[in-house]
């Protein structure tokens, strides 16, 4: 299934390395979104964009961590013997 998220990301503002370091930088990225020919922009410091990237992170381990424990829970697969 097409999904609408972006494809790719093109970061609108590169700085030299020690602004790379200030957390109130603000920095700009365009998504291409997949099945359209719009881009979207979103503008976030670079704090936000840091503290977006580790609840991904977080969010991905503990998925991990949950179907390797619970094998076809909330996979949307009937195992032998469940109700459907």
């Amino acid at each position: 299934m097409a999904d609408s998220s972006a494809a790719t990301t093109k970061v609108a503002d590169a700085s030299p390395a020690k602004a790379a370091l200030d957390p109130n930088k603000v920095i700009c990225k365009t998504d291409d979104n997949i099945g359209s020919h719009m881009t979207s922009r979103t503008c976030k410091t670079r704090a936000q964009w840091e503290e977006d990237e580790r609840q991904l992170q977080r969010f991905m381990r503990d998925m991990h961590h949950n179907s390797a424990q619970n094998p076809g829970i909330d996979s949307g697969i009937n195992t032998p013997g469940s109700a459907p």
